[in-house]
């Protein structure tokens, strides 16, 4: 049987803190000015997590912990 692994509990709950730091804005209010070469999108973001919940379904659980951590820092 091979070795579990545990779940990050206190890294997903730390990365949740950066990001939600991170992701203040200073100016709330004032429209962001446009990018000059904004690259395309690859594909929407439901697109991108349904490939990869067929590759690497653990990725998908910890960033539904870490979305879910953020919005519980942010209540």
């Amino acid at each position: 049987m091979p070795k579990l692994i545990p779940f990050p509990t206190r890294h997903v709950q730390r990365c949740a803190a950066r990001l939600v730091i991170w992701s203040a804005s200073r100016d709330p209010l004032s429209k962001p000015a446009p990018w000059s070469d904004r690259p395309m999108p690859p594909a929407s973001l439901g697109n991108m997590l349904q490939q990869l919940a067929k590759q690497r379904p653990v990725l998908v659980l910890l960033f539904e912990s870490v979305v879910a951590e953020i919005l519980a820092q942010l209540q």
